[in-house]
């Protein structure tokens, strides 16, 4: 999973909005997620709810009025992402906007599947 740790107001989080649609939906097939996580005040509700819906985000978002998200995650600007495993542990971290086709996420993200997919076959399960 990709948290994207955003808000409102913020010029590269709504800049970089399509490009985490896109990779939800490139790797959804692999039971990949993109999770956004809106750190406007409750009073913005409405603002964010017609954001997710101007930009078609096909990825769920998640309000956190409190930036409960900022310390575990690591936040130290807007955007932030983080990707982590299937423990929850963050194995990559980007402070600042996702570009189109980066190279270093899609990588990592690739990294990330090929990793879940080998310890379920260790398990001798099929994904």
């Amino acid at each position: 999973m990709l948290a994207n740790v955003w808000a409102t107001w913020c010029p590269p989080c709504k800049k970089e909005l399509p490009e985490l649609a896109r990779l939800h939906r490139a790797y959804a097939p692999q039971k990949f997620t993109v999770l956004g996580v809106n750190v406007d005040a409750e009073s913005f509700d409405g603002k964010v709810q017609r954001m997710v819906q101007s930009f078609d985000l096909p990825y769920p978002n998640i309000r956190d009025p409190r930036s409960s998200s900022t310390t575990p995650f690591g936040v130290r600007g807007y955007p932030t992402s983080v990707l982590l495993d299937g423990q929850g542990a963050i194995i990559w971290r980007r402070i600042g906007e996702i570009r189109p086709n980066d190279p270093e996420l899609s990588q990592a993200i690739e990294g990330a599947l090929q990793a879940v997919d080998a310890a379920s076959k260790a398990l001798g399960n099929s994904t």
